[in-house]
């Protein structure tokens, strides 16, 4: 995992350039519909936040559609191993439904569908956990929903910023000594909320923590009074990933108010951007993705577990076969 961190930036970089001319094979559709699950719905989560002036895009995590399809509708099935049931299941449905459909994936039985469908598709490299492919999903989904956003991307100033995060002398690392024994607690705005929902799945498989997300303002109607219960105590921690540039001024009143209600006894936490990025969209995404993970893999180290295993998964999929 700590290579595959690492080379984040290098993950994106290279599907910049492996497609730098990308002939995508469907010119005109009236929405997309992304089908994946785990770190494959995460990327197109992401994607969506960052193209949904471009196109009307749905995230499918299931077995079979939820919204509906038809012949003006590009489907993306993506699947890191190529072999998860649901996504098999969902593609299986819609096969019949439209015939623009586009695979993603490493190997395994969606890439022999796809082959013998005829459906173009990108292969990804193997030998990765499935969380750690994040930078070249997202930057394929990036190129095809909106390539505009890819003339951002600022490689050098990528790894100036983030060059520490791999030592315990970086401020990754420092704050991963603040929520280690903690229950984080993630909290954006709406329009950010697929970073959280990652930073908590990222926590969940490499550091083994429960943690989760939410958003303000939805936060500040229901979930504020949840913090004046008997049961919250110093365990758990509150973290912040908002932008404290661009926030919408609301938002920004409404955290600061937020900050001061919640008890003294739980713990905050401010993961700050970097003011080089504030005024470019793509770079604050990526720069996020990459601190979290960077703080979730830190987490793993403090807690002395395993980051690649993810044995309570392996368990359910081993049973679910059998």
């Amino acid at each position: 995992m700590f290579n595959a961190l690492k080379d984040f930036s290098n993950h994106i970089n290279s599907v910049i350039l492996e497609l730098k001319v990308f002939d995508f094979p469907y010119r005109k559709f009236d929405k997309v519909v992304i089908a994946g699950m785990g770190g494959s719905a995460i990327a197109g989560s992401i994607a969506k936040e960052l193209a949904s002036f471009e196109h009307d895009i749905f995230i499918e995590r299931g077995y079979k559609p939820t919204v509906k399809i038809d012949n003006n509708t590009l489907v993306i099935v993506s699947s890191y191993s190529g072999n998860t049931e649901e996504t098999l299941s969902y593609f299986s449905k819609i096969l019949n439904q439209t015939t623009m459909i586009y695979g993603i994936c490493s190997g395994g039985k969606l890439l022999e569908e796809l082959k013998k469908n005829n459906f173009p598709h990108y292969l990804l490299p193997g030998g990765f956990s499935p969380r750690a492919t994040l930078g070249f999903t997202l930057t394929l989904l990036i190129k095809i929903l909106n390539e505009k956003l890819l003339e951002n991307y600022d490689l050098n100033l990528f790894n100036i910023l983030t060059e520490s995060f791999p030592t315990e002398n970086s401020i990754v690392y420092s704050d991963a000594l603040k929520i280690f024994d903690a229950f984080p607690v993630i909290v954006t705005e709406e329009e950010n909320l697929s970073i959280g929902y990652r930073f908590k799945c990222q926590l969940n498989e490499n550091s083994k923590m429960l943690a989760y997300n939410l958003s303000i303002p939805e936060m500040n109607h229901n979930e504020i009074i949840g913090w004046e219960g008997d049961l919250i105590d110093k365990d758990f921690c509150i973290i912040f990933l908002i932008d404290e540039v661009n926030s919408y001024h609301r938002n920004k009143k409404r955290k600061e108010i937020t900050s001061k209600i919640l008890p003294d006894k739980v713990k905050q936490l401010d993961i700050e951007l970097p003011s080089q990025i504030s005024n470019n969209l793509l770079m604050k995404y990526f720069y996020w993705i990459h601190y979290t993970d960077w703080v979730s893999y830190w987490c793993g180290i403090l807690r002395n577990v395993d980051i690649e295993a993810v044995k309570s998964i392996d368990l359910l999929k081993k049973q679910l076969s059998s």
